[in-house]
């Protein structure tokens, strides 16, 4: 039901939301609903599902390995790349291995100063 400013309303509880999807996610996980996901470190539960897990110096902590993160995006790229991916790619001139050609291109621009 829209209210008068033309916004999606919860008859539940009164909060309104610019986007019908909004509102909907609202009333499936939010209104009246308890938590339904859990933390698979501590099992805290939460009303929406997120990769961030904020650590004791605020940094964003990856649920799976605990390694911890500035920006969101870093941590989503971690989930995405690099957690549990194993170091597939060597470098040719030293021992160094990475798991993304993006990041062993930069080691051998800074390192080994290839361009």
């Amino acid at each position: 039901m829209k209210d008068p400013d033309g916004r999606y309303q919860c008859l539940t509880c009164y909060k309104s939301y610019k986007q019908k999807g909004h509102l909907s996610r609202h009333r499936k996980y939010e209104c009246g609903v308890d938590p339904q996901f859990s933390c698979s470190l501590c099992s805290k539960k939460f009303r929406h599902r997120s990769p961030r897990l904020p650590s004791d110096d605020g940094k964003l902590m990856c649920p799976r390995c605990g390694k911890r993160y500035g920006p969101t995006l870093n941590l989503v790229a971690h989930l995405q790349f690099e957690c549990g991916k194993q170091m597939i790619l060597q470098c040719p001139l030293c021992p160094r291995k990475c798991k993304r050609d993006d990041i062993l291109q930069s080691h051998l621009r800074n390192i080994h100063r290839i361009t």
